[in-house]
């Protein structure tokens, strides 16, 4: 059963917004055929050029679900010559 959701590495898009993009919700129980409906749920945003979905056992029934992303990077500026 999934315990815990948790998101690393954005910065771009706020927490509540990607966990409303995971089709994960606590208290239920973790299918990983949902895993790549999540990847693509997120790349879809185009924001990351990575996605990892792990989870971590936090006792015999819970587990924490981590999603750690890599965005993609950002254009500070542009310049015009000519």
């Amino acid at each position: 059963t999934i315990s815990q959701i948790s998101v690393e590495g954005n910065t771009l898009i706020s927490t509540p917004a990607l966990l409303a993009k995971i089709p994960y919700r606590i208290g239920e129980r973790f299918r990983r055929h949902k895993t790549p409906q999540l990847i693509r749920s997120i790349y879809s945003l185009g924001y990351f050029s990575g996605i990892a979905v792990d989870t971590r056992r936090l006792d015999d029934e819970s587990i924490a679900l981590i999603v750690r992303l890599t965005e993609k990077p950002k254009i500070d500026r542009i310049e015009y010559e000519g």
